[in-house]
């Protein structure tokens, strides 16, 4: 089993707002993604936090791995991990 959820962080940067002007549509800051993935007993999870930039390409993704409590303070998100509980040594975290 896979659970994914992402969503966009908005803020204030006008660098990625290149639609505001012509189209009158603001753009994200940055996008997140967690990934959590259960086989069995082996339960996994991975987050990123990317920026809204041409800089960030998926050669350099790496780049932007974070905490799942990072996306958590960052967004206001409460409880990702309870997409799918991970389990170590048996125990729900």
């Amino acid at each position: 089993m896979q659970s994914i959820k992402n969503s966009r962080i908005w803020g204030n940067n006008p660098n990625d707002d290149g639609f505001v002007t012509s189209y009158g549509v603001k753009t994200p800051d940055e996008f997140w993604e967690v990934v959590i993935r259960c086989t069995g007993q082996d339960q996994r999870a991975i987050a990123c936090r990317v920026p809204n930039s041409q800089v960030a390409m998926m050669e350099n993704l790496g780049h932007y791995l974070v905490t799942i409590d990072a996306i958590e303070k960052a967004t206001g998100e409460k409880s990702l991990l309870q997409i799918a509980p991970i389990m170590v040594n048996g125990q729900s975290m």
